[in-house]
């Protein structure tokens, strides 16, 4: 437990980049690379952006460090991977490339083929181990490569499998739009209507955008 007064000065970190004096900026930036930049990645690529030259430098060579240091380790699991195809090396080959995906430091057709090898990664995945979180993992990711029919292939069975996990609905919601077809949007929204699927507030307010301009339609 905190004392009030010791957390009278918190702000969140996006905040003091964007509103708070130079010399603050850059005091908060040297804290997060001394400290752990790994852990503020999210912040340092918006600071990149920051119109305190001084402060988007530093940001943008934090990040340049960064990214050097995931494609080195990309490099170590790919090698041992191919080396040793075990479960344990897969799992963590796979794990970690979803992580270095998620984090956006991949871009343009490096991220197109890493997206590729994490979507043939978890195929493998889960020939060894089929689990509902491995399987939307996989359909998140042939989505993300553009491989629509594959995915509507393993989400259709999942619909099958477990009518309740509204994960699969989304993804299902997901697809069509990528497919541009209103109409299975239209049915998409109804079934989770009908089958009263539980909904995440951020899930909950997808769903309506996408219902408000289906009724606009």
């Amino acid at each position: 437990m905190h004392e009030r007064d010791a957390d009278a000065g918190v702000v969140p970190l996006e905040e003091a980049l964007i509103v708070n004096d130079p010399a603050e900026r850059r005091r908060l930036m040297l804290s997060m690379l001394t400290e752990e930049p790994n852990a503020y990645l999210a912040q340092l690529q918006a600071a990149k952006l920051n119109d305190d030259v001084e402060v988007a430098h530093y940001a943008a060579t934090a990040v340049a460090q960064i990214s050097k240091e995931s494609d080195l380790k990309l490099q170590q699991l790919e090698r041992a991977f191919k080396t040793d195809p075990s479960a344990q090396n897969l799992n963590e080959y796979c794990d970690f490339l979803g992580e270095y995906l998620g984090s956006g430091l991949a871009e343009g057709r490096v991220a197109q083929i890493q997206r590729q090898q994490y979507a043939r990664l978890l195929a493998r995945l889960c020939e060894r181990e089929d689990t509902l979180e491995l399987r939307i993992r996989y359909v998140t990711a042939l989505a993300d490569v553009g491989q629509i029919d594959e995915a509507q292939a393993v989400i259709d069975q999942l619909v099958l499998d477990v009518p309740e996990e509204q994960e699969v609905w989304m993804l299902c919601l997901r697809l069509a739009v990528m497919r541009r077809d209103g109409d299975e949007v239209h049915r998409v929204i109804d079934a989770i209507d009908k089958q009263h699927v539980y909904l995440s507030a951020a899930n909950r307010e997808e769903l309506a955008f996408w219902r408000n301009g289906e009724e606009a339609r």
